[in-house]
């Protein structure tokens, strides 16, 4: 019977009995797909993330900020309203005379009219809490029976309380405090309104750990008189209320201050909404660091009066606000004393000896340094760029160290994460003039660090052989005939011959092999040797368990890559320096020795491997003369500079420092005139070095002028030099003992100076030790291709 299209086919049916499943009549269930969707909803509409919380935080900013303003409208419209004004506590116009000394008359006095600054000076700390005024002679200062009225309902009698409001702060170690202040004008257009608000920060600085305290800073400044008033509190506590500000100020001027608070209110409402509305939202990091205190303080302050009259204050700062260029005197100094009381922790800093830098003035002095140090930097690039051109050949690269350059990058990658970071913080226009010293940093950094690592690519063979053992030494004697060389070689020779003589020992090298084959291409002259037969013992192969070859570790084999390969040694510790930098430029003591540290040793490595290895660094003398000048340059700018950009201590272990670094590069530059052994002993050189520059003997030739040594082996030209009757070294000993006692510091100083001048003279030719004789210049463009002799192909040390 035919089967129809409805029967299923007979496989099929077999497969059922047989129990197997049948694939295609399975069908995927809808639900975890269904679940799958709704979890990536989820996650797609999920309002946990950082900037959802950002927005959530600006909008509970925004309806804080309109309850504000409501309420204060309210009260200062006399309408029922939940804010009430504190009221000024008179007992602080008996204390504050005592510190702080209000001599602001418009009649008589003239002041600053913008106090937009950074200003440092001198913190003196007073502890007027109720406990230390109780157990103090209150007769002894004057201003304690004030204080101690003053506290008397202070919260600071409450130990407990007292003692977590402090905080972790040590607050007798506070000396120096800095105000960054900005003010704030409701009608920009008008420079001379008064009053004005201000806001901006106060830090105190402990002297003994170099740490901050931050406090946040709102008040009013009173241009007529000078004085500021305000509000100062720790960072996160978020309890500033620029409507009390009325509550501090005298009441002839509270209504001034009154009518500034509204439109600040509206204008930081604005601001607000404009971050929302363009999506500008950043979470706020402050608030979640544990503040280090719990202590307000209410801010006095007086601007010190100028000595110029008032109108001609008023020119100067139109001409510091939009320069014409008219020829003024300069500004007069900025200088203020205020006074910090914290009644609820019973504390009182007295601000002395401040001096203040505008900001605009400010803005220009950073310009002016990145200027000046772009300049630096631009000479350091193209002065690298010479002395890499000249090194790199196989006889530069082996003179100098690595370190030394090495040692340079990581000053430049400080530098360039410092000027960033300045960049970066200073979020203004002319900060963005740091980004030309920075990029130049960066420029000199990679150059330094690509130099290092050819330098180190070059010279690892040379580290290599250090360790690398010996191969014993074959039983049978040998007959060699090697040629020795000598630290101190000289010409002896009468008969026209060369031969080479030392106090301690004779070197004499075989008489050259005379031409008399028609063999065109003579061989070197090689040691020869016995030869040996070979050890023919047949070894027994073993055979390895495959199980007991056991893969090396990762650690094993990237330890031995590192001990193999010099340039992974290289960029690992260019990869450390960079993770590192960052955190020493945010830790200053840390960052000043390290600082400190590298630049006592940058020149440092080039003098040991001169010494070590008995030949001169190589470097260029204008590059070693410009790398010490600019460097040094930016580093007494930072620290012996009492005025420098970023208002650093000046200290006095810096020239010191800069007086070291210097006596560094004058013993690079002399070993290239005196030899790198100059200044020690002989004995405690560690490598026997071959002298290419002996002293000539002296010519019979009276009558002529410069002295002639013969023909260079390489471009043919007469090898000249001047005519002595005697030989240079004999000469200057003799000139030396024939002088009076008198003369003797006076021909101490020819005699050196004569040395040097008959060492530069022998630097002009270079006598190999085959014998054969050679301009100094020609050899060193030879040993730059080939380390053989140009004419009779001996191996040759390096020059």
């Amino acid at each position: 019977m035919p089967a129809s299209d409805e029967d299923p086919p007979a496989v099929l049916e077999d497969e059922l009995e047989a129990g197997t499943p049948n694939p295609s009549a399975q069908q995927r269930s809808s639900i975890p797909s269904f679940l799958f969707i709704i979890f990536m909803l989820w996650l797609l509409t999920s309002h946990n993330g950082e900037e959802f919380l950002a927005r959530h935080q600006y909008q509970e900013v925004l309806t804080s900020l309109k309850y504000q303003k409501s309420n204060f409208t309210a009260w200062a419209n006399g309408t029922e309203s939940n804010f009430t004004m504190p009221e000024r506590d008179r007992k602080l116009d008996t204390l504050l005379p005592h510190f702080l000394n209000y001599t602001g008359e418009r009649q008589s006095s003239s002041y600053h009219r913008n106090i937009t600054a950074f200003i440092h000076g001198d913190a003196t700390f007073h502890n007027i809490t109720p406990s230390y005024l109780a157990s103090t002679n209150v007769s002894s200062t004057p201003w304690m029976d004030d204080a101690n009225g003053y506290m008397l309902n202070s919260n600071a009698t409450n130990t407990t309380a007292l003692i977590s409001a402090l905080g972790v702060w040590n607050w007798n170690t506070s000396e120096v405090v800095a105000f960054s202040f900005v003010e704030r004008r409701v009608n920009e257009k008008d420079p001379h309104e008064d009053p004005v608000l201000v806001h901006g920060r106060v830090e105190l600085t402990d002297s003994v750990i170099a740490q901050d305290l931050r406090l946040e800073f709102e008040g009013v400044h009173f241009i007529s008189n000078g004085t500021v008033y305000g509000f100062a509190e720790p960072s996160g506590l978020r309890r500033l209320d620029i409507r009390e500000l009325p509550a501090l100020v005298p009441p002839h001027l509270q209504n001034a201050t009154i009518n500034l608070i509204e439109p600040e209110l509206q204008s930081r409402i604005s601001r607000v909404e404009t971050f929302i509305d363009d999506g500008n939202t950043e979470q706020e990091t402050s608030a979640d660091e544990v503040p280090k205190t719990g202590c307000p303080f209410i801010f006095f302050g007086q601007v010190l009066p100028s000595n110029k009259p008032e109108y001609y204050m008023k020119e100067l700062e139109e001409e510091l606000l939009h320069p014409t260029g008219i020829n003024m005197s300069p500004m007069p100094r900025l200088s203020m004393d205020a006074v910090l009381i914290s009644n609820e922790c019973g504390i009182v800093f007295e601000v002395k000896n401040t001096e203040g830098l505008r900001s605009r003035a400010f803005f220009r002095k950073v310009t002016n340094y990145a200027g000046m140090v772009g300049v630096m930097y631009l000479a350091l690039v193209l002065l690298l760029n010479k002395q890499i051109s000249h090194s790199r050949t196989p006889a530069g690269i082996s003179r100098v160290s690595r370190w030394t350059f090495f040692s340079q990058g990581v000053i430049d990658c400080l530098s360039f994460s410092g000027h960033v970071t300045f960049v970066i913080l200073s979020d203004d226009k002319p900060g963005l003039s740091l980004l030309v010293p920075s990029f130049l940093a960066a420029v000199l950094f990679m150059r330094e660090a690509q130099f290092s690592m050819l330098v180190g690519e070059f010279q690892s063979p040379e580290d290599n052989s250090r360790t690398t053992p010996s191969p014993p030494q074959p039983t049978a004697p040998a007959t060699t005939t090697p040629p020795v060389s000598t630290s101190d070689s000289r010409y002896t020779g009468e008969d026209g011959t060369l031969s080479l003589t030392d106090d301690a020992t004779t070197t004499t090298y075989p008489p050259l092999q005379q031409a008399t084959t028609t063999n065109t291409n003579p061989q070197p002259i090689l040691p020869t040797t016995n030869a040996t037969p070979p050890n023919t013992a047949i070894t027994t192969p073993t055979t390895v368990d495959p199980r007991q070859q056991i893969a090396p570790s990762f650690w094993v084999f990237f330890f031995n890559h590192l001990r193999r390969d010099g340039q992974a040694r290289i960029w690992l510790a260019t990869f450390f320096v960079f993770t590192v930098m960052l955190r020493l430029v945010l830790t200053p003591t840390v960052a000043l020795l390290f600082v400190a540290t590298i630049y006592c040793c940058f020149w440092l490595p080039q003098i040991v491997r001169s010494v070590k290895k008995g030949r001169s660094s190589g470097l260029r003398k204008d590059y070693v003369i410009g790398v010490t000048v600019a460097r040094l340059s930016i580093f007494l700018y930072f620290f012996a500079c009492p005025k420098n950009v970023l208002d650093v201590t000046p200290r006095r272990w810096a020239w010191f420092l800069a007086g070291f670094v210097v006596l560094e590069a004058l013993v690079v530059i002399l070993q290239e005139s005196f030899g790198p052994r100059f200044f020690m002993p002989e004995a405690y050189g560690t490598e026997v070095i071959y002298n290419y520059h002996p002293p000539m003997p002296a010519s019979s030739d009276t009558e002529g002028g410069d002295q002639n040594l013969g023909d260079c082996g390489i471009c043919m030209d007469t090898i000249k030099i001047r005519h002595r009757r005697k030989s240079i070294d004999e000469k200057a000993g003799a000139a030396y003992q024939n002088l009076p006692a008198a003369s003797t510091s006076a021909a101490t100083g020819r005699r050196w100076f004569g040395r040097a001048r008959a060492v530069r003279e022998r630097k002009t030719y270079s006598l190999a030790p085959c014998h054969h004789l050679f301009h100094t210049d020609c050899l060193e463009k030879w040993l730059a291709i080939k380390n053989i002799c140009p004419q009779c192909r001996r191996p040759l040390p390096p020059l």
